[in-house]
C-alpha cells in the first residue's frame, strides 16, 4: 500500500508537457486526434499545456473526448482566424485555464473549464 501511494505521488508531481499545434496549413479542417497535426506527433493528454497559434484560417475539430491542463487558442500578436470546434457528443475538459485569443469557438459537445479568458 505504501509503495502505491509513493508511486502515485511521483506521477502527480511530474506534470504534463507543453504540446504545440504544428500544422501550419492556411485553410481547411483538421482533427485534434490526428497526431500529425501536433509537434513531435504527440496528441495532448491529461496534464498537458496546449498551444494552437499557427496558420491563418482553419478549423481544429475536437473529435474525441479530451482532458488537458490548459489551452491557448490564437495569438495576441498574430492575426489568425482559428476556429476551435468541439464536436457533438464530445467532452472537452480543461482542468486549468482556457485562453481564447481568436474570434471563433463552437461548442457542440460539452466543455468543462476551470478558468476562462476570452
Amino acid at each position: 500500500m505504501l509503495v502505491s501511494v509513493l508511486l502515485l505521488g511521483v506521477l502527480v508531481c511530474t506534470g504534463g508537457a507543453t504540446v504545440l499545434w504544428s500544422n501550419s496549413a492556411t485553410s481547411g479542417q483538421f482533427w485534434w486526434s490526428d497526431a500529425t497535426n501536433w509537434a513531435n506527433q504527440k496528441i495532448p493528454g491529461a496534464g498537458d499545456d496546449v498551444q494552437i497559434a499557427v496558420g491563418e484560417t482553419y478549423t481544429v475539430l475536437v473529435d474525441k473526448d479530451v482532458i488537458i491542463h490548459s489551452l491557448v487558442v490564437g495569438s495576441a500578436i498574430a492575426n489568425s482566424n482559428i476556429r476551435l470546434t468541439v464536436d457533438v457528443g464530445v467532452t472537452f475538459n480543461v482542468t486549468g485555464s482556457l485562453d481564447i485569443l481568436c474570434p471563433h469557438v463552437s461548442i457542440l459537445g460539452k466543455l468543462f473549464v476551470d478558468t476562462l479568458q476570452w
